[in-house]
């Protein structure tokens, strides 16, 4: 279903840290706002909305599909 799935702990960047995001956006060749991140740290849906990402706070796989059907993409 995903194309790709990034892990602070693998990229050598931790979350909610800005230069997290601006890595998974490099990787992927795309502007910021291209990119829908999900997590259940308020903390961290706030650092990707910081560097411009779309960003949803979740906290079960219900929420993230409820997300995405509020946003056309289920």
């Amino acid at each position: 279903m995903f194309d790709s799935i990034f892990v602070s702990s693998e990229m050598g960047f931790r979350k909610p840290d800005r230069e997290a995001y601006a890595e998974v956006a490099r990787f992927l060749g795309v502007e910021a706002p291209c990119i829908l991140f999900f997590d259940d740290s308020e903390a961290n849906v706030g650092g990707a909305i910081d560097a411009g990402l779309q960003a949803v706070h979740v906290t079960s796989a219900d929420e993230v599909r409820h997300a995405l059907e509020v946003l056309g993409l289920a």
